[in-house]
């Protein structure tokens, strides 16, 4: 299996826990791509395997990009999630290589709290549609205000639909909804696959005081 080889290859070139990262994340695509057959899932036929003259196919571009995507990432929870999306991807034949190179490229300038943040809209579980509005007894924590960065970053790359306002106290959020693009690539990194302790752990950034 391509996926496989490549692995074998980076890691006799990578650091133990460069390789380590590598052979996750081709484990979580081996993985996703038999849960996908099993589920009856049909392999897309429309080129996406082919190679074109001296051009490389788009499958063997978003291998190698998953690959390497998840040697440098230091945080490791992630490294799953990137194998999912080569997992799902070659089941999904309304996403060219382009879009697949965009959706890796998303995964991997997110941090895992941002793709934890995502997935709790996506779920309606995200505090700042249920409660819009914090105000803090002196003034807004650090990591709150870190958080807050994470979510402006997930508005200006156009993942997340919301207006915030804040003072030295108050937090505000008009609407929490996610786009198209956020949608898909929650679903192709399989985000409901986070372990609901993480998503605890944002949840309790924001609460009521």
């Amino acid at each position: 299996m391509a996926i496989k080889a490549g692995a074998d290859y980076l890691k006799r070139q990578l650091s133990d826990r460069e390789a380590v990262r590598v052979c996750e994340a081709s484990m979580a695509a081996i993985r996703r791509i038999a849960h996908n057959h099993s589920a009856g899932a049909h392999v897309r036929n429309d080129g996406f395997f082919d190679s074109v003259q001296d051009d490389r196919s788009a499958a063997a571009e978003l291998v190698e990009g998953m690959l390497r995507v998840a040697q440098r990432e230091f945080q490791e929870r992630k490294v799953d999630l990137f194998g999912n999306i080569a997992g799902n991807i070659p089941f999904q034949p309304g996403i060219d290589r382009s879009q697949a190179a965009t959706l890796l490229r998303l995964g991997e300038r997110l941090s895992y709290r941002q793709l934890c943040f995502l997935q709790l809209v996506r779920s309606g579980q995200s505090h700042t549609a249920q409660h819009p509005t914090y105000v803090f007894g002196t003034s807004v924590p650090d990591d709150a205000s870190l958080l807050l960065v994470e979510v402006n970053e997930l508005i200006s790359v156009g993942l997340v639909n919301a207006i915030l306002q804040y003072s030295p106290t108050v937090l505000a959020f008009q609407g929490s909804g996610m786009t198209e693009a956020a949608s898909l690539l929650c679903s192709v990194m399989n985000l409901e696959e986070i372990p609901e302790p993480a998503l605890e752990t944002v949840t309790q950034v924001l609460k009521r005081h």
